[in-house]
């Protein structure tokens, strides 16, 4: 089982979906003031799996059923399971169903994740639980940017991060960097935003390509049902390849080796796709995809992808992104495959993998006490504040990032 893989399929899912909630709650009437609207009853989720279903035939199954996908995708998108409530006017909300309702089924909305759909009307959308969108110009430094734009890293010294429309073809850029360049575009070797590729163009990466399909060196369509394919090629949307052809992914209990064929939300657990936990309520040895599926007192493994109960000191762990496997009080030590340990405590020695507690960091190899505000320090990981001003040597907060 590779949870990685699963991981990054929802995602890759939520990738585009939660592109287009970023920010406030509720929509409203243009004009008007904002109205609840939950979003799991929204047209927006409706319009969504109504794609799903129109697509189905060329881009394979996303869900069983339209039911299904109305019941699970909010979840996926945020596995805690709060009422997410749409920001919007109600033409924001129109012009985002009516895409939903007319976009061409050559590429899958939800798992293609195209450089083409970066700019897509539902892109506006924010909710009430996402950190509201900063405009052009505006510091990014605690928030995203509105449509459109990325947020730019300022070279200066405390500079904020700026939000910086994109540009179009012509426009210069940073050839790593195709945040630089709007989605039809990508930053050519020349420092230049270009044209997407067409089929049979030379490239390197996906995103070089209007099809979104990097493939030995040249641009090309992904796989259609039933072509054949082989490891590594791309197959259309929501297709698979299993047994040498391009085919649905399997359903709830279908045969699977890896949970990256399963669809999304499911797990492959012991050779059968199962839907993972979600709203918190995975008890042990169930699937889930994070933590957040889990029952309180346990966490999502990073290696079985079940819940599993928090270990104690000498037990075994394994470090994760996701969420500790240790209980409180205790850190996953040893590297790779480690051990449940107690976190160092006032005075008790340390090091930059051995942790102290909270208010406390290691000084050489001893837990000592954080600096406060005002008092001396020669690096910041000194300071209560993580800041240690270098012309005074002392703990000072933060300063604001300047506009430049």
């Amino acid at each position: 089982m590779r949870k990685g893989d699963d991981i990054m399929k929802v995602i890759s899912f939520c990738g585009w979906i939660c592109g287009l909630c970023a920010a406030t709650s509720g929509c409203a009437e243009s004009g008007g003031e904002p109205i609840a609207v939950p979003v799991p009853a929204d047209p927006v989720f409706a319009a969504l799996c109504d794609n799903a279903v129109r697509c189905e035939l060329q881009l394979g199954a996303l869900f069983a059923s339209r039911d299904e996908c109305l019941a699970r995708m909010p979840a996926l998108m945020d596995p805690t399971c709060a009422t997410r409530t749409w920001l919007n006017t109600q033409e924001e909300i129109n012009a985002c169903v009516t895409y939903l309702s007319t976009v061409s089924c050559e590429r899958s909305i939800v798992m293609d994740n195209r450089r083409a759909d970066l700019d897509n009307p539902c892109g506006v959308l924010v909710t009430a639980l996402d950190p509201p969108r900063a405009v052009a110009e505006e510091s990014c430094d605690a928030k995203g940017c509105v449509v459109g734009h990325y947020c730019k890293t300022s070279s200066e010294q405390y500079g904020c991060p700026i939000c910086t429309p994109r540009g179009a073809a012509g426009t210069p850029c940073l050839w790593y960097n195709s945040l630089d360049c709007t989605g039809d575009t990508y930053c050519g070797d020349n420092g230049l935003c270009v044209a997407l590729e067409e089929n049979g163009a030379d490239c390197w990466t996906d995103g070089q390509c209007q099809s979104g399909w990097c493939w030995q060196d040249a641009c090309r369509t992904p796989l259609a049902r039933q072509a054949t394919c082989t490891a590594g090629m791309r197959c259309a949307g929501n297709l698979v390849c299993i047994g040498g052809a391009c085919t649905n992914r399997p359903g709830i209990d279908g045969d699977c080796d890896t949970s990256e064929i399963c669809r999304v939300g499911n797990l492959c657990v012991q050779g059968k796709c199962t839907p993972a936990e979600i709203c918190g309520s995975g008890g042990v040895n169930e699937p889930c995809l994070t933590s957040d599926g889990c029952v309180a007192g346990t966490v999502c493994s990073s290696t079985t992808s079940l819940c599993m109960a928090l270990a104690g000191e000498g037990e075994a762990c394994m470090p994760t992104p996701y969420a500790s496997e240790c209980a409180t009080g205790l850190y996953c030590a040893g590297g790779p495959t480690g051990v449940c340990t107690k976190i160092n405590g006032p005075g008790e020695s340390c090091s930059w993998s051995e942790p102290c507690v909270d208010g406390y960091t290691c000084n050489v190899d001893t837990c000592d006490p954080l600096v406060p505000l005002d008092g001396t320090c020669t690096m910041a990981n000194e300071c209560a504040t993580w800041y240690c001003d270098n012309v005074t040597q002392t703990c000072k907060a933060p300063p604001a990032c300047q506009m430049p």
